[in-house]
């Protein structure tokens, strides 16, 4: 029935709990319904300033103390009793609509941690794409993919890959870790491994494209030797280069490995190490764009795109081509 959720400043708990933080300790909360008992006009004439903030606007403050005072005190209280003594953290699971969780810097009823807390508690399974760190074809410009050399990380990549892979650690609660196959993505997820503690699955549907006749080549030696396989390439998706893969055919198989993914690691936050092609089709997915939008898509290595797709199959991009310093 719900399409889309904005929560603004939202709290399923509002009394602190073991490591849960509320806002509140259980007597601050009985000290606040105590004196709403007591007094409550005067209690709304005092709160209403709390509560509002904008001390430069006296005027809202006032609103929402004649708002408070013009409820029936026993109405008021009930509520108040209700609202701060609830626990509905045991909801946020079972939310399947897309959500948004707006939480104010400087709420006074409901801190910052409890936004955080919400956005946590809601699922969704978010997908952290890595690329590999840089090898010596990366470094060269060759065109390396499936079947091809398969090259390990160059120092550079090593050090690449260690800053993203701490970078994550960081910023994200990892649940599992994905990788291509590849030597370069195998190397780059054992230092996500590493930092998280976990163990790497590989997912064939996440290795590069095939590149065929052209792998280990660049792009003006193709040019010279395949001008028109090359012209046709790069004109339409749908066309392979000799021996190789199209992007429509790799489209289709990290189609799979999302679903697979997401399927297998519902609600949970997975590093996917992969390669260039797999991760630009992968975000052209999740922006529901044309095929052509990948060639206007520049990826660095060793860089992180993070994508959140919520129950119901709506994707959110929230981060592209991120390189941790």
């Amino acid at each position: 029935l719900i399409g889309r959720l904005v929560m603004v400043g939202p709290s399923p708990r509002y009394v602190d709990e073991g490591d849960y933080v509320g806002g509140f300790t259980a007597p601050q909360i009985e000290e606040l319904l105590a004196s709403l008992s007591a007094n409550y006009v005067a209690w709304s004439h005092a709160m209403a300033p709390v509560i509002a903030g904008n001390p430069d606007r006296p005027e809202v403050q006032g609103e929402l103390a004649e708002a408070f005072c013009r409820m029936d005190p026993a109405i008021a209280e009930v509520f108040a009793r209700t609202t701060f003594l609830s626990d509905a953290r045991d909801v946020l699971p079972r939310v399947t609509a897309p959500t948004v969780v707006l939480q104010c810097a400087e709420d006074v009823i409901a801190p910052r941690e409890v936004g955080e807390y919400v956005a946590r508690a809601i699922p969704d399974a978010t997908l952290v794409l890595l690329r590999h760190g840089v090898t010596a074809n990366t470094q060269r410009k060759l065109f390396c993919g499936r079947g091809g050399s398969d090259p390990g990380l160059v120092a550079e990549g090593e050090s690449q890959a260690a800053r993203a892979a701490a970078w994550i650690a960081r910023h994200h609660d990892v649940d599992a870790i994905v990788a291509s196959p590849l030597r370069r993505t195998q190397e780059t997820a054992g230092f996500v491994a590493r930092e998280t503690g976990l163990e790497v699955a590989v997912d064939d549907g996440v290795e590069e494209a095939a590149f065929g006749d052209w792998d280990g080549h660049g792009f003006g030696d193709i040019m010279e030797r395949w001008p028109e396989e090359m012209s046709a390439w790069l004109a339409s998706t749908s066309v392979a280069p000799p021996g190789g893969e199209s992007f429509d055919e790799v489209q289709e198989r990290v189609r799979e490995a999302r679903d697979r993914i997401l399927a297998d690691h519902a609600g949970e936050t997975v590093v996917v190490v992969s390669h260039v092609t797999p991760i630009k089709l992968m975000t052209r997915l999740a922006l529901d764009g044309p095929m052509s939008i990948i060639h206007r898509m520049e990826l660095a290595p060793a860089s992180i795109t993070t994508i959140a797709w919520w129950p119901d199959g709506t994707p959110s991009l929230r981060g592209f081509s991120i390189v941790p310093e």
